[in-house]
């Protein structure tokens, strides 16, 4: 483990939550629990004030507020969205350096630690990620093995990446330079960010599994319909970004989209799972695709079965 440099930097650990009290304890006590002394944690309330999910969050968090002078509460007036509301823990932070954290991650004690120090010694990052453990009812289901750094724009656009914001420790000033999350977008807003991030900064990478990340919680996974539009907005802003890359990369990034999608329809037996079907290059559909293939044949033959 490296030593914790003195004097230390603040870290900001900024929470949004919504409609999520259950998970969000969790999330807390793994931030209260850095062995990284020097932590400020702002929780961003998007429930709306007042609100029965407000009122059951502010009193959750109650016992904390009282008895520990490194949380901050803030609830939003009405429900906004998570880029507002990351926004807002960014303008209240007072730290050197920021932490994304969502509301059902837990980060391990030495997270903060391992990812400043790692900044301190490496001037030319402006963030650092860390390999992530991914689990369902506190069980581990995947490891992260991604480890690139640098400019790290086209990975981010093909959704091969394995960082999130939860797994990356910033520079508050380079996330103060791109102004922030862009608020117009309810989803992807993360893919967002790094893709304008990446325009002039560097990434760098700590090769150990420095967080868990609960996925529990299904019900925020948008349905076919809903995900179609949400790329469709999100291409229509990134235009600038994406005509930068080489056609190559612009067909690759497209067949991978293309493939969410697919895999989004035969996940629902939707018709349209054929639609996006004969859109994929067929060299990469069975390469990838093969288990898919395999759970939606049994899907169907039970469909079959049953009537």
């Amino acid at each position: 483990m490296p030593k914790i440099i003195s004097p230390l930097p603040l870290v900001s650990i900024i929470i949004p939550t919504y409609n999520r009290s259950e998970f969000l304890l969790r999330s807390i006590n793994s931030a209260l629990n850095q062995s990284y002394p020097n932590i400020e944690i702002l929780v961003i309330d998007d429930n709306g004030l007042g609100s029965t999910n407000q009122i059951k969050t502010f009193n959750l968090l109650r016992k904390f507020i009282n008895n520990n002078n490194k949380i901050y509460y803030f609830p939003n007036k009405v429900n906004s969205n998570a880029s507002y509301s990351r926004n807002i823990g960014l303008w209240k932070a007072s730290g050197e350096f920021i932490h994304f954290l969502d509301d059902d991650d837990e980060p391990h004690s030495n997270f903060i630690n391992e990812l400043t120090c790692y900044l301190l010694k490496n001037s030319k990052f402006s963030g650092v990620y860390c390999k992530s453990q991914s689990k369902i009812k506190n069980l581990p289901i995947y490891t992260t093995s991604y480890s690139k750094e640098g400019r790290l724009t086209f990975d981010v656009f093909n959704m091969t990446h394995e960082f999130q914001t939860s797994s990356v420790l910033f520079r508050k000033n380079k996330i103060d330079e791109l102004m922030g999350f862009d608020k117009t977008f309810t989803r992807s807003q993360d893919l967002e960010l790094f893709i304008r991030f990446f325009n002039k900064n560097l990434l760098g990478h700590v090769d150990k599994i420095l967080i868990d990340l609960n996925i529990d919680d299904k019900e925020n996974r948008p349905k076919l319909t809903a995900l179609i539009e949400i790329k469709k907005f999100f291409f229509k802003k990134m235009e600038h970004y994406f005509n930068q890359l080489s056609p190559v990369e612009k067909k690759h990034i497209l067949n991978s989209h293309n493939n969410h999608l697919f895999r989004t329809a035969l996940k629902n037996l939707d018709i349209r799972t054929f639609y996006y079907l004969f859109k994929l290059d067929p060299q990469l559909f069975f390469k990838i695709n093969s288990k898919y293939i395999r759970t939606y044949c049994k899907k169907i033959i039970a469909f079959l079965r049953l009537n």
